[in-house]
């Protein structure tokens, strides 16, 4: 860093206003030249221990800005790994609800199938008896019909065998026995 320092310059040299050679001049002079000189080394003495103050605090300054940025991105590092393990907590009590979910739809499914299959065969069942039962009264229905059926044939042959018996007792002679009221069987 270049700065312009008014007592780094060169000082321009005094002009003499009586010839050297002089003794008392002599040791004016170089009085003036020796304080002089010693003006200049305390200038750059002070020039050089305000620059190392300088580049102390500008280090010390770059230091700190350099921890606060550090500092800034470890913030933002843990916020961003905090953030992460919330989302993938999100995802996975997502994954969860939604697997819980899909769990509960298919047990739904399961239950409601099951249902269907009991109420088919429960159907099933019903119109098996009520065919059965139809069936069962149909055949009832038929044994009775035909029961009734054999009765009026049995008994219709029992009238034609009572009214061949009571033709052939007419066209055959009249017996004493005719005049019983009370024939025996045959």
């Amino acid at each position: 860093m270049d700065i312009f320092a008014p007592w780094q310059a060169p000082l321009p040299a005094k002009p003499q206003r009586r010839p050297p050679g002089l003794p008392e001049e002599d040791s004016k002079a170089s009085k003036w030249e020796v304080r002089r000189e010693k003006a200049r080394a305390l200038a750059e003495e002070q020039f050089k221990w305000a620059m190392h103050q300088w580049d102390e605090k500008e280090k010390a300054l770059a230091e700190t800005g350099l921890l606060r940025q550090q500092r800034k991105e470890a913030v933002r590092e843990k916020s961003r790994e905090r953030n992460r393990r919330k989302e993938l907590t999100r995802q996975h009590c997502k994954e969860i609800e939604r697997r819980r979910q899909a769990e509960v739809i298919e047990a739904a499914k399961a239950m409601e199938k099951k249902t269907e299959d009991q109420v088919a065969r429960v159907t099933a069942l019903h119109r098996e008896i009520a065919e059965l039962m139809g069936s069962a009264a149909a055949v009832r229905h038929s044994v009775l019909e035909a029961n009734r059926h054999k009765l009026q044939e049995e008994e219709s042959e029992n009238n034609r065998k009572k009214s061949e018996k009571a033709e052939d007792k007419k066209s055959e002679k009249p017996t004493e026995d005719d005049d019983d009221p009370y024939p025996e069987p045959v």
